[in-house]
């Protein structure tokens, strides 16, 4: 391939030159989507590598998760389980997304998703939240107000497993 020249409308190397600045000083022209009223609009860096004119799965699904975390609950509540799907490529356009609970459950929360692309739905999502239980600790251990069960303690040697060929 010595002496191919690169299009620098189809390269993405030619796109994303100048792109790599720290996390924490990027200004409005660095960011993925600016805000214009309800509308979101995709900046350079939500373009792909692939297609010209067509946003990432990342900028996609980034922008699904924010809507579905963003949406309010009557208790506190943690994503565990998201699903997404894009049917065709998204187009580099104005961008909107739309969340909404299916199931708004007190415990457990069904949300629906759509990212819409001028007028037009080109990606959906759903998610799961489930409420966070006041009695789990900050490190994860699940403990019942009351009770005494406790986990048996860890060996300090585990001893080695032997190994036979019958």
């Amino acid at each position: 391939m010595s002496g191919a020249t690169i299009d620098p409308k189809r390269s993405w190397r030619a796109r994303y030159r100048g792109h790599g600045t720290a996390i924490g000083s990027r200004t409005m022209s660095e960011t993925t989507f600016v805000p214009d009223g309800e509308w979101l609009i995709p900046q350079p860096r939500a373009a792909g590598p692939w297609f010209a004119g067509v946003q990432h799965g990342g900028a996609i699904t980034g922008l699904i998760a924010r809507a579905i975390e963003a949406l309010p609950s009557a208790e506190p509540m943690f994503v565990t389980r998201m699903s997404f799907d894009m049917s065709r490529k998204v187009p580099m356009g104005r961008t909107r997304v739309e969340a909404e609970p299916v199931r708004d459950g007190r415990r457990v929360q069904s949300i629906e998703c759509r990212y819409i692309v001028e007028d037009e739905i080109v990606a959906r999502a759903t998610a799961t939240r489930i409420r966070i239980d006041k009695t789990v600790m900050a490190d994860g251990d699940a403990v019942l107000e009351g009770t005494t069960d406790v986990p048996p303690a860890t060996p300090d040697e585990v001893p080695e497993m032997q190994y036979t060929n019958d």
